[in-house]
This record gives C-alpha cells, structure tokens and sequence, in this order.
C-alpha cells in the first residue's frame, strides 16, 4: 500500500518563521523533504524527520509570500507531495521584543509600579495534548490574555537530561521529537517576556508503544538468510537481530532503525537456526519478534567449482593445511575516546577472513567481519573511559581456527582538547622563509585501497601506509546526484565505513594522505553498492521462493555469460568486458587474486554493467578473472579469462612532460581509435588567482569524455594528479605555494585512457595582500590599498553586516546575516566545540542564514563569518551566543538580575584585572620526528585561551588556538631534523574581560 500525505497547512506566521502541519492518512514516509524559495529566489531544502508531522521554517523575510513543497520519502524516493501558499507577518510587531531594547521596555514598568499591571496580563492557558506517537507529543496551548515575546518548552529525556525547546510567539503548538516508548514525561510551558519568565503550564504524558510485527524468511541460499519484518506502530531507533551459529556461539547483528530487512550472510547448509529481532530505543528493548529456519543444502553450489581449480593451481598440495594457520599478538595501536585501532600477525598460513567480536558499553555483543588479507581493523562507536575485551577469530570458510583476545581502555574525553588545528598566522612569515631540507615529506607512501565489505547502503574500505606517516586522510567521492562528498579521517585509521549510499549504485572513492593541508599520495577504488532486494515492493517476495523451487531453475538456465575480454591494460588496473547474449542477471561478482600471494578478492558489480575497472593491482603480474552471473545470491553461469598488467615504466612519462600522450594513441590502435578523437578538448585557460590557489576553466567543443585528469608539480616538485567529473568545465586547484609558477596539463580521459590534452601556465599571487586582513578585521579597508592603486575597488564593494541569532535549542544555533552591499562567492562559519576543537562549516554565497547542529547544552559559543572570494576572505562579522540549558535554565526564573550585573562587571572599576594574568617559561618537553610537546605556566591571574603562532617547514605561518585552562600543547606536522627556534614559537594569551 503506497503511503499517502494529507492537506498541508499554514498553523502559525511570524514575520521571519512559518509553522507548517500535514497529515499522513495512509502508511509512513521514512522522511520528508521541503522545498521552497528564499527571498532572493534561490531554492532551499529542509529535512524532517519521518516521524514528524509538524515543522517550523525559520529565516524567512516579512511580509513575503512564500510556496512551499512537502515531498514524503521512501528511502530517496519521492512517493508524495503536497504544496501550500503563505505570506509572513509583517515586521512592526517584531520591533518591540528586540533583546537590545529590554531595559527599554522594563525600565517604564519598574517606575509606574502603581496599580499598573500590564507584565502580569499575558496568561497562559491549559498546555493539551494534541497527538501522541512512540516517540513524538504534539502539545497545543492558548494565551486567553496579553501576549508573550516567546515561549520555552522543557522536560527531561529518557537519560534524565533536561531539554529545553524554544518556540516562537505566535505559536500555540509544538511538536516534541526524539523521546521513547511507553514513557511518562513532565512538560513544562513557560511564557517569556524578553528573557524573562512570566508564566507556566505544566502536564504530564506517556507517548505509546512502538510495536515489531511479522519476522519473515524471505528468501535462503546455504550461507545466509533474508529476513523481513513490519512496524505497523511506532518506530525504533534500531534493531538488534540475535541468533547462534552453528558453533552455539551467540552473534549479534545491529540494524538501522529506518531497514525492515537483513540479510544475515557466514551461516552454515542444511542447519537450523533460530533468529530474535529487538526493535531498540537507545539501548532498551522495547519489543521482540523470532523465526526459525533452516539453510538450504550445498547442492546449488557446483558452479564454484572454478575456484577450487585455482588454489590448485597456485598451491598445489594446500588442501591438507586447514589447521596450519597461526594467529599471534593482538595488540592495540591506537586510541580515542571513541575508537580503538587493534592490530595482529598471522606468522604462518592464512585465513579465509577474520571476525572481531566484543561487548558494547550497554553490554550488548558486536560482531565485526574482516577481510582475511587485513592485518589491522578501528573497532568504531565505543563510549570514552570504558574497558573493553576484544576476541579476534581467524576462520577457514566458516569455521573458526584460532583466536586470540586483548583488552583496551578507551581514551576520555579531556584528551580531545590537544591536537587543536591551526587557523592561519600572519607576521612572521617573512622571517624564516629560510632552511632547504624537505624530502622527508616525500617518503609517506599510501598503498592498496580496497573494499573489505559492502551493504545496500554503506562500503568499508581499507588501505595500508606502507612507508612513513600521514596526519590525515581526506576521501572524496559523489553521492547519487553527483554532488561531492568529502569524509575527514584521522591519521592513525586505515579503514573507513562510508554510510548514507544509494543500492545498487557504482561510486569512485579517491582516498589522499595529507600533512597538515596538503596532499601527499592518492589512491583509488570503484565498487557498486549491494542490492536492495525486498525495497521496490511486496511484489517480488513472491517470485524469491519461485526460484527455489523445483519448476522454476529452467529461468536462470537461460541468461548466458559471453566472452570475457581484457579492453585495456596499466601497471595497476585491468578493465573488462563482456556480453550477455540470452536473458538478463540480477548482479556479476567477479573473482580474482589481487596480490602475489594469491589472496582470493570479490568485486560485487551491478546487473545493468558490461565493463569493470578492477584497480589496486600490481606491476607486470599475471591475473585470472572469474566472472560469475547471479540470480539474487545463486551462481548461474561463468566466464574467464587471463591478462598481465603492464609494467611500471609509461607510467612515470606522462608525469614530467605532456609530449608523450601524443605517441600513447598512435601505439594503441593506428585504425579502430577515430571514434574516440571525436571528443576534443579546447583552451584551458586561468580564470582566477590567489596565493595558494588556482581556478582554471576549459572547453569540449566537440563530443564528451567520461572524466579528466588534472597533472601538475607542487613547490617541491612532486608529481600531483587531480581527478575531475566528466561533466565539469571547470576545477579550483588548493594548497598551492605563493609566487610560485606552475605548468598544469588537462588530460580528457575515456575509461581510463588518456584520448586529448591541453596544458597552460600560471603563476600564484604572492603572499603579502593574505596577510593583512587576518590579524584584525580593521586592515580589511587597507588591503585593496596594498593590492592595487586603481583596479581594485570592486572587491571591497561586498560588505557583511549583523551577524544575529534568530533562534536557540540545547544543541543547535541559527544564525542570520545580511550583505548589504556587492556579493561574495562563499561564506566559512568558524568556532570551537564544547572540546574545544575549532570547527568549520562552508555556506553557500547566496545563503543568508545557517543552523549550526551538535552543540552543547547551556554553553557559550562565539561564532566568526567569513565573506570569501575565492579562497580569499574579504569580511568577516561576529557574535557570541549561549545555547538553550537544561537545569541550570531553570534558575534564572526567579529573577533576571543576572542580566543587569554583566554590565556592571564590564564597567570603569574592572581595567586593572587584565595587567594581572603573566605568562612564564615555554619549554620543549618532550621531541620526536613529526611533534613537538611545549608546556607553559601562568603564576598569575588567567586567560580566556591561548593562540600559538610558529612557520612550518615551508615558511607558512601556522597558529594553534589553545584553551585556556591547558599548561601543554602537542604541535603535530612537524619535518623531522629540523630546527624550530623558540623565538618564531610563541604563545600569545587572551586575558578575561
């Protein structure tokens, strides 16, 4: 039954915010999508959680008709959509509550204390429950009297943690998201005059259950099972489904709350399991529903008789060593608040794969599988301060061999405050430009990124560092719609899980090794996405246990596998082709052993392919590949083939001149090679300059390249290579050096041949001008001064004025700015989180308003906005901002005194304290070759936080902000046999006001 939306309505109007509300008649939506128009007419987009039925949209401008678009989702399937029309207020009645003007407004009251009454005449009447879900309490309130600036909903969730909600004015309803089953909360409505509280109502709920239904076998091969179940009430946070293996060890799967399916793979043939799902809020089980079911035998299975062949061939008498291979040492290599890094030998023989096995911190067992060539895994999600017992099991097919176990603390949360990143110094640049040793960076060499599982939604990826160090990783990818995506990694991780992908869908993964900003070494994979079988509908169910069955297995008998051929060959990759000349298959997996060692490897490739890029192979190496046809998890039909990858030399020509990609077509193919000239690439031109950056733009004037490929030398003379989507005309190249000429060579590229280039020159904007408006925002105005006399007033023509909050929860803030005059191309929100860490959030050049999420409770935040140009920062406004508390929220209601002593601590007689904070004796205390620990004291007084400011080792500045409860800081990044002097090292404090 198709889920169905209901009548979209306007429920309240302010004149910067609008309350929507919609029904939902028929089935759930997974979420919603709004859409609607700005102001300035550009499209925005927000998200609503599924279980929502209500939402305010803030930011808006007054006395403005807006049309909005409500979409319900399936997955990212738009199912349904409703739309409405409505003006916002207008600005007069939002004059009066301005925080700046509340002495204004209260001062009047407080001298005509006679019989005049007016604070006293807003009343809140009777706080109802208008609906109740699971996990969601519409309430629903009136003001039979006066009026109230805002409101304040607060209870307390779950955990017992008070919540506080800020609602606007004209609202007489609110939803409440996120709270549990089958609990009792207490609501509090307070009205608020200014920051004041004048009046409460209070009620007491308990939301519904949410409630499992149906655990069903969908379909079963003989090592996995697909199980489905419904939520026809209520939904969960997740699921935890629990069974036995054929060992009677108890396993434990976790599942997203958002799935109604698992496929559970590593099972046994012909045995018989029993299987319970828990549907979970946060870590309590609300409700359970089981199944039992046996495996089908291992009669389906001949076609994998090809794969016995090749151990064969590769190890001719391996097949009496199943109890030879050896797991030593366990050990931990790394350490956060929330991840621990485990690593491990296998001194003699191999395994087929690994499983990393442990108790969560609510003491729930987690099971990791691990690719058999792994040699190291970061176990991800644990909590901060807790001991955990890892179990590492090496397994041959299903069977577990051998195992060995360690125990590791997780790391507190204190220790995140250190490795605090720099914000860009400016005056010492031109002091110590000086020392010429920077090979070492060169010797961190990244190797081998490869896929180690896949799910319909997510792929784990690993890699290995095999010389050297890096201080990050940075993967880069496109998402469904094209748009990029990057994913941050710290250096100490040599493996990701990358969430939130589309089923059955082909992404490139560019993982670079980084220090500090700069990239170092790339590497690259391809892999499709798992299929989302039980998704398109009930439907096809029903054709699974079909093709079990006896009439059915003619069907798979007529899809035919053709002529597996090698189409291109390079020192790491092979691309494949092949036909399919009868009937159709639901996915390919291709086989092969990926290293001299023979490791066996499986690339899952989607139905609709007839070519795959197998990458991440080595030099001059003999490959077999088996292709293997299946219908849902059974193989139907094979091809293979053989292929040598060639060897390492054309590789490094195209690296230092262009010349010879003119010789590459001409030894490829003299005849067959004129349809691909037909794409041409025209005029790569520079289109704008910075001192670390470069914009460059091109042109296709004739047919399409599937990607380009950007080649150049950094500073150092290391090659670089930039990977382009085909369908791009244009690419910013970062982390360039200033004043520094660079020759830059477009390559259009057909799967992975080179097919025309362009090249061009271009020399980066020298350093001096970025200097300037960094110390202080006051230089800004003399910066287009230094840059030039005549041609460069237009830049300052874009100004940012009034960075101001409009609204604050316990963990969010939203803020609002305006450009009065010119335009910039991008803004960067920058400020610190609750550890201390800074933090950077890049908005869109025609955003006018941003949310900032994951803040914490009853804590003050001081946000900076930064007009960009390029990469240039041309403004920039401030302001600070309290998030929304919990207990300590409640205080401040007796009376709002508070508020009238700040100033009075800001006032004449509080100069003297800043003379009195010193700082003493920064020394080195501890040295090694990336890193340097320096530690300080502070014999008198205090500092709100420190900054330290030093040159790396190609003479960019580099600042660390610091707290300013912290006596020691750990500098990362460092070139190893270099002198840093302490003079350029130093530590600038900010007194307290």
């Amino acid at each position: 039954m198709q889920a169905v939306l209901g009548e979209l309505k306007v429920s309240s109007v302010s004149p910067d915010s609008m309350q929507l509300q919609w029904s939902v008649p028929r089935g759930p939506f997974d979420s919603f999508m709004l859409q609607y128009r700005d102001a300035q007419g550009q499209p925005q987009a927000l998200p609503i959680d599924g279980r929502s039925h209500s939402v305010t949209v803030p930011g808006l401008s007054p006395s403005h008709r807006y049309h909005f678009h409500l979409y319900g989702l399936q997955g990212r399937r738009k199912i349904d959509h409703v739309s409405t029309e409505a003006v916002t207020g207008t600005e007069d009645p939002e004059e009066l509550p301005r925080p700046s003007e509340d002495e204004k407004h209260e001062k009047p009251q407080d001298e005509t204390p006679p019989s005049d009454e007016t604070p006293m005449r807003a009343v809140l009447g009777e706080l109802r429950v208008s609906s109740i879900t699971p996990s969601s309490v519409g309430l629903q309130w009136s003001v039979p009297e006066g009026s109230f600036d805002s409101f304040m909903l607060q209870y307390r969730d779950a955990q017992g943690q008070p919540q506080a909600l800020a609602i606007d004015g004209e609202s007489r309803s609110v939803t409440v998201p996120g709270l549990t089953p089958s609990r009792r909360y207490r609501f509090h409505l307070y009205g608020m005059q200014g920051r004041k509280k004048t009046d409460r109502v209070s009620i007491d709920i308990t939301t519904a259950t949410a409630v499992l239904e149906e655990l069903r076998v969908s379909s079963i091969t003989p090592n996995s099972v697909q199980l489905q179940w419904s939520v026809p009430r209520g939904s969960f946070d997740s699921f935890m489904l629990q069974y036995r293996d054929a060992q009677g060890q108890p396993q434990a799967l976790p599942i997203d709350g958002t799935s109604r399916s698992v496929t559970v793979p590593g099972l046994s043939p012909s045995h018989r399991y029993r299987f319970h799902l828990y549907g979970l809020h946060g870590a309590k089980r609300i409700d359970r529903v089981s199944t039992d079911t046996v495996t089908a035998s291992e009669e389906p299975l001949p076609s994998e008789e090809p794969q016995q062949e090749k151990p064969k061939t590769e190890f001719p008498a391996s097949e009496t060593l199943p109890v030879r291979p050896v797991l030593e040492e366990l050990k931990v290599s790394s350490v956060t608040p929330n991840s621990v890094q485990l690593q491990w030998s296998v001194p003699k023989g191999s395994f087929d794969s690994f499983m990393l096995q442990y108790r969560d911190a609510q003491g729930q067992p987690q099971a990791l599988p691990i690719d058999g060539g792994s040699r190291s895994v970061t176990v991800p999600g644990l909590s901060p301060s807790h001991r955990y017992r890892f179990h590492l099991y090496g397994l041959r097919g299903k069977k577990k061999i051998n195992h060995v176990s360690t125990e590791a603390v997780t790391a507190g949360e204190e220790r995140e405050e250190q490795p605090l990143s720099p914000e860009e110094p400016q005056h010492e640049k031109p002091q110590t430009e000086a020392p010429a040793s920077e090979a070492p960076p060169t010797t961190a060499v990244l190797e081998e990124l490869r896929v180690s599982s896949i799910t319909p939604n997510s792929v784990q990826l690993q890699w290995s560092v095999p010389r050297g160090s890096f201080d990050s990783f940075m993967l880069q990818y496109r998402d469904a719609q094209g748009q990029p995506q990057a994913l941050p990694i710290d250096g100490t991780s040599r493996s990701v899980t990358v969430p939130g992908l589309s089923p059955s869908h082909r992404y490139r993964f560019h993982l670079y090794g980084l220090r500090g900003a700069k990239r170092i070494d790339r590497v690259s994979t391809d892999t499709v996405t798992a299929s989302e079988e039980p998704l398109p509908s009930e439907e096809p169910q029903e054709e699974g246990p079909k093709t079990e069955s006896p009439a059915s297995q003619a069907l798979p008998v007529q899809a035919v596998l053709e002529e597996l051929k090698v189409s291109s060959v390079t020192p790491n990759s092979v691309q494949l082709q092949w036909s399919v000349p009868k009937g159709s298959f639901d996915s390919f997996m291709l086989q092969y052993p990926r290293d001299a060692q023979g490791q066996p490897q499986a690339l899952p490739i989607d139905g609709g392919s007839r070519s795959v890029t197998v990458p991440g192979l080595s030099p001059s190496h003999r490959y077999r590949f088996h292709l293997y046809g299946l219908w849902g998890k059974k193989k139907i039909n094979h091809v293979s083939t053989e292929a040598v990858t060639a060897g390492e030399e054309p590789e490094e020509q195209p690296l230092s001149p262009e010349e010879p990609q003119q010789e590459k077509p001409q030894t490829e193919a003299p005849t067959s090679e004129a349809t691909p000239t037909t794409a041409v690439l025209e005029e790569l031109r520079v289109s704008s300059v910075t001192p670390k950056s470069v914009q460059l733009q091109w042109s296709v004037p004739r047919g399409s390249f599937d990607s380009f490929m950007l080649q150049y030398r950094d500073a150092q003379g290391q090659p670089q290579a930039l990977p382009i989507d085909g369908t791009s005309r244009s690419v910013t190249v970062p982390g360039l050096a200033p004043s520094h000429r660079y020759r830059f060579h477009l390559y259009g590229l057909r799967g992975k041949k080179k097919i025309n280039h362009v090249s061009t020159e271009a020399v980066t904007a020298g350093d001096e001008p970025e200097e300037q408006p960094l110390s202080t925002e006051e230089p800004q105005h003399e910066k287009p001064q230094t840059e030039a006399p005549a041609s460069e007033a237009p830049p300052t023509t874009a100004v940012l004025e009034e960075l101001r909050v409009s609204s604050i929860t316990p963990s969010s803030v939203q803020l609002q700015w305006s450009v009065p005059r010119g335009s910039f191309d991008s803004f960067m929100l920058q400020y610190r989180d609750a550890q201390g860490q800074p933090q950077a959030l890049p908005i869109d050049g025609t955003s006018r308003s941003v949310t900032v999420p994951g803040l914490s409770p009853s804590r003050r935040y001081r946000f900076h906005l930064y007009g960009l140009r390029g990469k240039k920062k041309i403004n920039h406004v401030s302001t600070e901002a309290v998030t929304a508390g919990d207990e300590p929220e409640e205080q401040p209601l007796s009376t709002e005194e508070p508020q009238h002593e700040k100033p009075q601590t800001e006032a004449p007689a509080s100069e003297a304290p800043p003379t009195m904070a010193v700082l003493e004796e920064l020394r080195v205390s501890s040295i090694t070759p990336n890193s340097v620990q320096l530690q300080w004291s502070v014999p008198r007084g205090s500092f709100d936080s420190f900054m330290l400011q030093y040159r790396d080792a190609q003479g960019q500045p580099q600042a660390l902000p610091i707290d300013g409860t912290s006596r020691s800081v750990t500098v990362p990044g460092l070139s190893p046999s270099r002198r840093l002097p302490l003079p350029p090292l130093w530590v600038a404090g900010q007194e307290e006001d």
